[in-house]
């Protein structure tokens, strides 16, 4: 069984699933800090929470976590997203990944890492 689902089902079976929930929104804050470069956040929230579908939660615009550290130049939160299991070729509402969003914004060593994962993709939507 999925670790995720093996955890969200103990929350559920102790009642503890709704507060968890109503707390705060996990995917909104990992987004938030992500973008705002915050390691210690970042790290803290996913200790907290450990599920992959906070990892790769979307925004409005399609956004995850991974893209708004790429796009802003966080290389220690992009490189710990990926660590933990983020995807990598997500695409947002515009088909552009956070390769491309790192390209767009000439953050060369965030380049060269996500590129290390797959060296025949150029970026900007190929």
């Amino acid at each position: 069984m999925d670790a995720d689902l093996f955890f969200l089902i103990n929350l559920l079976l102790w009642g503890l699933l709704p507060f968890v929930w109503m707390t705060k929104n996990p995917e909104k804050e990992l987004r938030r800090w992500a973008a705002k470069g915050n390691s210690a956040k970042v790290k803290d929230l996913l200790r907290k929470r450990p599920f992959t579908f906070i990892i790769n939660g979307k925004d409005a615009n399609g956004m995850t976590p991974l893209m708004h550290a790429a796009r802003q130049g966080h290389t220690d939160i992009v490189r710990l997203l990926v660590e933990k299991g983020a995807e990598r070729k997500a695409r947002n509402k515009c088909g552009e990944t956070a390769l491309d969003l790192a390209l767009s914004q000439k953050h060369t060593e965030i380049v060269q890492y996500l590129k290390e994962f797959d060296p025949d993709e150029v970026g900007i939507s190929s």
